[in-house]
């Protein structure tokens, strides 16, 4: 899947304004953040892990990623995951003591449709 950088949205516009300039996600020269999930095992009930290439800001990443089926539709699945990481693991935003925290969570929720 892929994310458009620019359709990010938080509850402050202030903020996803900054977000988006080039001192941390840069989206007009980043645009999207491509996901690649590949051969889920299941690790008990409704849980997986997986590895993934997620490609950000120019490079890409191998990551194992984990997410659980919350739903399944009649023609595919809803799953929510979360992947713990630091701004330096990604590089965005300035070394340590500008101001922002240095760790992150990301959380998503997905709805995943067949196309068969």
């Amino acid at each position: 899947f892929q994310v458009e950088l620019a359709s990010l949205k938080s509850d402050s516009d202030k903020r996803d304004k900054h977000i988006k300039s080039p001192d941390y996600l840069d989206v007009a020269k980043f645009a999207t953040l491509k996901v690649e999930v590949s051969d889920p095992h299941a690790i008990g009930g409704d849980r997986y892990r997986a590895p993934a290439k997620v490609t950000f800001r120019g490079k890409t990443y191998a990551w194992e990623v984990f997410f659980t089926v919350v739903e399944k539709l009649p023609d595919g699945v809803r799953i929510r995951g979360e992947h713990k990481l630091t701004r330096k693991d990604v590089g965005v935003g300035k070394e340590a003591g500008d101001g922002t925290g240095q760790d992150l969570l990301v959380r998503l929720q997905l709805t995943l449709k067949s196309t068969k």
